[in-house]
Parts: C-alpha cells; sequence; structure tokens
C-alpha cells in the first residue's frame, strides 16, 4: 500500500503519476529489455509515491513569485516641475499569503540642480477582500523605516482626483531636526501586508489624469515647489509562482531517487 497525501492536490497528482505508471507498455522502448513491464511500474509508483510526499511537505511553504514593479514616472500636477521621470519604484512580491513591499527613492532623476528634494507621500491602490487594519502591516525596514501608524486606511476625500485605498506618511516638517528624517534620493522603505494578494494592489484608481495604480509626493524644489507623480502601469516580472523548498523537503526527494535508483538495480 502507499501513503495516501493528506493535501488534495498532492493527491491528485499521485494519482495522476500512477495512472501514467499503470498505462506503460508491455516492453519499454526506452529502457530496452532491462526491465519488464511490472518492475518499471514498481520503480515509477515508488518514485511517485516520494514525489507525494515530498510535495505534501511544501504545501505549508511560503510560496514566493517574481517581484511586480510600479514604475512611478510620469508627472501629473505640480509647480515644482512638470518633467517626466522616474522618480520612485514600487516592488511588490508575493510571500505565501502576505505581500512584501519596497519603496524606492529616485527622485534624483530630476536632475542634480534638485538635491533638496524628498518624497512626503505614497499611495497605493487596494480593492482586496480582507478588511486591512493598522495590525496588518508588519515587518518594517529599510534606510527609511515606517512603522503602523503612518499608513493610513481608506482615507476620506481624495487627492488630485484620486481616491486611492492606503497612503503612507513620511516626515515632511521644515523643523530642523526633522529634517534628517526626511525620505530622499536613495533610500528605501520595505513592509509586508498580511492576507492579500499582489492583484489586489493593481487595479487603477481614475482620477485628474491617467488611470494610476500608485501615487507620490514630492516636496522641496528649488522654486519652492512641490510635484506629484504616478505610476500607471505594472511590470508584473517573470515566471510563475515557485515553491521554496526547505533542507527537509530536499532530503524527502533525494530518498526517493536513491529508493528508485535501488529497485531498478536489484530488478537488473
Amino acid at each position: 500500500m502507499y501513503p495516501t497525501a493528506k493535501s488534495s492536490l498532492v493527491a491528485r497528482i499521485y494519482h495522476l503519476w500512477r495512472e501514467m505508471c499503470l498505462a506503460l507498455p508491455v516492453r519499454s522502448r526506452l529502457l530496452g529489455n532491462l526491465m519488464n513491464t511490472k518492475s518499471i511500474r514498481s520503480t515509477a509508483l515508488k518514485l511517485g509515491t516520494s514525489m507525494a510526499i515530498a510535495l505534501g511537505s511544501l504545501t505549508g511553504l511560503p510560496v514566493h513569485a517574481a517581484p511586480t514593479t510600479i514604475a512611478i514616472d510620469s508627472y501629473l500636477n505640480g509647480d515644482g516641475t512638470n518633467t517626466n521621470a522616474t522618480v520612485a519604484t514600487l516592488s511588490l512580491e508575493q510571500a505565501g499569503s502576505n505581500v512584501k513591499f519596497k519603496l524606492q527613492n529616485s527622485v534624483g532623476a530630476l536632475g542634480t540642480s534638485e538635491p533638496n528634494l524628498f518624497i512626503s507621500k505614497l499611495f497605493i491602490s487596494y480593492v482586496g477582500a480582507t478588511s486591512l487594519t493598522a495590525s496588518s502591516f508588519t515587518s518594517f525596514g529599510g534606510t527609511q523605516a515606517v512603522v503602523a501608524g503612518d499608513f493610513g486606511i481608506d482615507p476620506p476625500g481624495g487627492d488630485s482626483g484620486y481616491n486611492f485605498f492606503i497612503d503612507l506618511d513620511y516626515p515632511s516638517s521644515n523643523n530642523p531636526n526633522a529634517v534628517i528624517d526626511r525620505f530622499v534620493n536613495g533610500e528605501y522603505t520595505t513592509w509586508i501586508i498580511q492576507s492579500v494578494l499582489v492583484s489586489d494592489f493593481l487595479s487603477p484608481v481614475t482620477g485628474s489624469g491617467d488611470d494610476a495604480l500608485a501615487m507620490v509626493h514630492i516636496q522641496s524644489f528649488a522654486n519652492g515647489g512641490s510635484a506629484k507623480f504616478i505610476g500607471t502601469t505594472a511590470d508584473e516580472g517573470g515566471g510563475g509562482p515557485t515553491g521554496v523548498p526547505e533542507p527537509a523537503t530536499l532530503g524527502l526527494v533525494g530518498l526517493g531517487l536513491l529508493a528508485a535508483a535501488r529497485s531498478r538495480r536489484r530488478v537488473a
């Protein structure tokens, strides 16, 4: 008897493998006459069982996918500038049931004549089923750290006609002691939102300009002005989700392969 996989997905994989093994011809052209049909089936079924066990151990592991990136590169409005440039990049990466975020500040793209620029606010879209609360935001990091209290959920009113569901406030005070905390060129912020999907953040929001997925406020232009930039498209990266196995899982797979190889040697 072969073990029954606990996961329904793994069980389906196992039974499909088993049916394929039982459908093998009387003689395998690939292996020649070294193994008869019975031994081929036996070996393949053992290997399939080992694979099912290993896949079962994977079902509880986080799933990681290539990051999706939103280039915030389109000038929207403001008196600081009217130039398009990639002033920030927002990256989203699925990690199990959570999404990892990284906001990279690149306001330096607006030129060396603007050395004092900083991002004071980020807005992002959200249409997920999970009701977000302050506790949904966790694992803060980066060179410009934030805390859960810096995030706003479904803020009242709009900004330039956009009603983004999430906003993130960065230091913007002119107090000399606060200036050093500003989010400036080259810095980045990371955080995690729990129990959501990357796709929850990829629904465009309508406003006074093009439909947008994200928006930032930039302050402290040389002329005293400010500007807003939006990101309108997402680069969803390459490849689909991939499991990240632990050493124990890799060991199970290896043991399954070794068992199959030993069975082949005994029959030969």
